[in-house]
């Protein structure tokens, strides 16, 4: 996960998450195995904070925004766990 990345509805961010890792890992290998064995995904990982992103000019334009969404810190945690398994079941560098 990138450092200093925002804060997501969980309240975790990716810096406390590093720092605990050697305590929560066990944990998180469990919770994401048995995330990986039934085919379910926590529907509450799946919520985001979208706000809108002024680019640039006339603020009263809605064409000159963007949207960005925040995840669930664990759903980013599962979800680049999950690339990394994947690229490695099809022999993919990373």
């Amino acid at each position: 996960m990138k450092s200093k990345s925002a804060t997501g509805i969980d309240g975790i961010c990716s810096e406390m998450l590093k720092c605990i890792a050697n305590i929560v890992s066990k944990y998180l290998v469990c919770l994401f195995n048995e995330i990986f064995e039934c085919g379910q995904f926590p529907e509450s990982w799946s919520e985001n904070i979208i706000s809108q992103i002024h680019k640039k000019g006339s603020m009263y334009d809605p064409n000159l925004y963007r949207a960005i969404a925040v995840s669930n810190s664990s759903s980013k945690n599962w979800t680049c766990t999950f690339c990394i398994i994947t690229l490695k079941l099809l022999n993919v560098d990373t």
